[in-house]
């Protein structure tokens, strides 16, 4: 058992090592085009974005605003997408294990390191990385905490969900997702799980509010736009 468990650490290691080589390689070769300047220039510039005509939440563009102070280059700020992506790899694989087996998850690794769309959002200065960072995140934290139970695991299930929402809406769909997975999953009477599972969906719906005015104008706006070239929703 001991043997094994050393094979894998072995293993998962080449595998990140791959990955994290993968995203590095050529990071900062082409210019900047068109839509991560405009990340770059809203980033920058955060005080004078107009939130009801932004098409997505704010965090990604609150943390590269921070993250711009430090890098201004190419290779540097596309960094952050690359480490997001590289440690999508490792939670990918934490969760194939604890849901199936340690080699389900060096597979699921393995697949996702290895894999041309990851490694082509993982180099580019867009949110899309740490979407899926953090959609992964999300998920761990509630198989871990529908596992064991622990508040402070239901607590890691709620920070991550709120930071998934408010990064991209995707997170919305994912949290549905999971949502569906709870009720699929719970058998027998789990009372204590129930409980901690509505408290924490609760937060996670009430962090939301904030935002829902911007959410609701946003979809508004894209809806004029759609409507103004022909396109009917």
């Amino acid at each position: 058992m001991l043997l094994q468990g050393k094979r894998y650490a072995l293993a998962i290691i080449l595998v990140l090592s791959l990955g994290v080589g993968l995203r590095i390689f050529n990071l900062g070769k082409t210019d900047f085009w068109f839509d991560e300047a405009v990340n770059i220039l809203q980033a920058k510039n955060i005080e004078r974005i107009n939130f009801l005509q932004s098409n997505n939440p704010p965090l990604y563009t609150i943390f590269l605003h921070f993250w711009s102070k430090f890098f201004n280059s190419e290779y540097g700020l596309r960094l952050i997408s690359a480490i997001f992506g590289s440690a999508s790899i490792f939670i990918i694989y934490v969760l194939g294990k604890i849901l199936y087996t340690g080699k389900i998850g060096l597979i699921s690794a393995f697949l996702l390191a290895i894999s041309p769309l990851h490694i082509y959002y993982s180099q580019e200065l867009r949110m899309y990385s740490m979407v899926a960072l953090l959609n992964l995140a999300s998920a761990y934290f509630l198989v871990e905490s529908l596992k064991k139970g622990s508040i402070r695991l239901w607590a890691g299930f709620v920070v991550f969900s709120i930071l998934n929402v408010y990064c991209n809406y995707i997170g919305i769909f994912s949290w549905f997702a999971q949502a569906i997975f709870f009720f699929v999953v719970q058998t027998g009477p789990r009372a204590k799980d129930n409980k901690r599972w509505l408290v924490s969906n609760i937060l996670i719906a009430i962090s939301f509010i904030p935002w829902l005015y911007f959410f609701i104008k946003g979809m508004g706006s894209i809806e004029k736009n759609l409507l103004s070239v022909g396109i009917t929703p």
